[in-house]
């Protein structure tokens, strides 16, 4: 697989027409990473999504998680991007979440996503894997 040049989000970062407080989307607009990303389609990967309190993670498993798929418009958005999800390449052990290649269920085919680097509850499991649909259904 070639390094992708595609961003899947499915949590904080994602776009949002509604206010949710300090709890579920948005988050990009306050970051400089916006202007080196461009929205391209909703998508899925496979995996499990968990509610970790005021944002998600998203672990391997046989389930299937909604986001959103970006173009990266340039290599400028990592050093952006990185920090905020606590991913620190020279320390993964460390980070709490790891910037992974994941197969999109369409097209572009590949994208990076942050994968999330530590044990959870099972219990805060978000069966159909929509972080959106969650934060709007639980009024954060």
């Amino acid at each position: 697989m070639n390094t992708p040049n595609h961003l899947f989000l499915y949590g904080t970062l994602m776009r949002s027409d509604v206010s949710l407080g300090s709890r579920g989307l948005g988050a990009m607009e306050a970051l400089p990473a916006g202007k080196y990303l461009r929205f391209v389609c909703e998508s899925q990967v496979q995996g499990m999504l968990y509610d970790l309190g005021s944002y998600p993670g998203l672990k391997e498993g046989d389930g299937l998680v909604k986001g959103e798929v970006y173009e990266v418009l340039s290599p400028e958005a990592w050093p952006i991007l990185d920090p905020y999800e606590d991913f620190f390449p020279e320390d993964e052990e460390g980070s709490l979440y790891l910037r992974k290649p994941v197969e999109l269920m369409d097209e572009p085919g590949h994208a990076w996503t942050y994968i999330y680097n530590h044990e959870v509850d099972e219990s805060s499991l978000i069966h159909d894997g929509d972080w959106k649909r969650y934060c709007l259904e639980e009024k954060f």
